[in-house]
């Protein structure tokens, strides 16, 4: 496995611990090992992508990430835009051998107001897929990795109007992974968390609906019960007039969720990760809005976001990994909100002591980016790179 890579791990029975005893069915998400401890020192290369003008400009929304997509060992970039209400474009572009890139394959669908939720492998060939949300009208893109780094046709699955993003993990444990989707209706009593269950090969049966009646702005996958399958936690914000809350679903082992636990969440605090970092077997939760925030005080059955430390006074875009290599999970926050602006502040760099306190470091980088776009092993050589993009070039 690559450094740093999410893996998604489900065991569906009979897997048994060396004791003799066997482990109940679980799935678990987690980061691959970082194999080359280094010192969090960060320089500015450029790829040699120079993109489309259109494909950052002022009235474009985009997001890219990195993967292997055709598994030559070397990590090719992914770039999706659109440009106001139009179509969605999907620049691929495969690494050659001397690190160069070649000119992108692009493909296109009609559908506007995309987001890029992830690279995925959906049907279990070893090469990854591409997940694209679209908010209206709302749905699920699915492109299938051909297995030379190609993709497919676009498939459609048609999800609550307004989706507002999707997550991807094995909800059911039977050892494919699912989408999440979340939407956020200015009718509130249309709002639902929708499910589209994997059929094993990487096409997918209708959407299952719970209903939230608030705008949802943020999800997160986690096990907060530790009995072995993934919940949902999920939050709203204010907008129109929707209440402001913090909720626990709790999954029933089959992806049915149950509403385990509401708060209010004044603040508007949005999820940003859930992992453990402090290793104690209970995932914790990072936030951000109006600050970055960690909660650690947690425990199984009981999460809430009322007793935060905070990281930053300044509200970021973070990213989680294993920065030094020392095994424990560190935080880059590359993108930082001055009260008026972004892109104005250094990036910081929080290092793990092991038990989810950090030794912070301010560096001397200002990224020009409007978000951080990922977190790879993008030399090869064992530990984790920062990918952003810089408008300017």
């Amino acid at each position: 496995m690559r450094a740093g890579e999410l893996l998604h791990i489900t065991s569906t029975g009979g897997l048994q611990f060396t004791a003799g005893t066997f482990a109940i069915p679980f799935s678990w998400m987690r980061q691959s090992k970082v194999s080359n401890p280094t010192a969090m020192v960060f320089d500015t290369i450029g790829t040699g992508i120079i993109l489309p003008a259109a494909a950052y400009g002022s009235n474009a929304g985009y997001q890219s990430t990195m993967a292997d997509v055709n598994r030559d060992g070397r990590q090719d970039l992914i770039y999706r835009y659109h440009i106001g209400g139009g179509a969605t474009n999907i620049l691929v572009y495969i690494r050659n051998a001397n690190g160069s890139f070649a000119s992108p394959v692009t493909y296109t669908n009609s559908q506007s107001y995309s987001g890029l939720i992830g690279t995925p492998d959906l049907n279990n060939d070893g090469y990854p897929d591409l997940v694209i949300s679209h908010n209206l009208p709302s749905n699920i893109q699915v492109r299938l990795n051909n297995g030379a780094g190609g993709f497919g046709p676009a498939v459609l699955y048609g999800v609550t109007s307004f989706c507002n993003g999707a997550k991807i993990a094995d909800i059911d444990s039977d050892g494919d992974l699912d989408i999440i989707a979340y939407a956020g209706n200015s009718s509130l009593s249309l709002n639902t968390f929708s499910i589209l269950k994997n059929n094993g090969n990487g096409t997918f049966a209708t959407q299952i609906t719970t209903n939230t009646s608030v705008f949802g702005s943020s999800c997160q996958m986690v096990d907060f019960d530790n009995d072995g399958d993934l919940d949902i936690l999920y939050t709203s914000n204010s907008a129109f007039t929707s209440p402001k809350i913090f909720r626990v679903y709790r999954n029933n082992g089959t992806g049915i969720f149950d509403l385990y636990h509401n708060e209010v969440n004044n603040s508007e605090k949005s999820l940003a990760s859930c992992f453990d970092y402090n290793e104690d077997g209970i995932t914790d939760i990072i936030t951000r809005n109006p600050n970055t925030e960690i909660h650690l005080a947690n425990t199984t059955l009981s999460y809430t976001l009322n007793t935060p430390t905070v990281l930053d006074a300044q509200d970021s875009w973070t990213l989680t990994g294993d920065l030094d290599g020392d095994g424990d999970l560190d935080i880059i926050s590359s993108n930082r909100y001055n009260g008026s602006n972004w892109n104005t502040l250094p990036m910081k760099l929080y290092l793990n002591n092991g038990n989810g306190t950090f030794v912070t470091t301010t560096t001397a980088m200002v990224l020009p980016q409007i978000s951080p776009i990922d977190l790879t092993d993008y030399d090869s050589d064992g530990d984790l790179d920062h990918i952003y993009l810089n408008r300017a070039t």
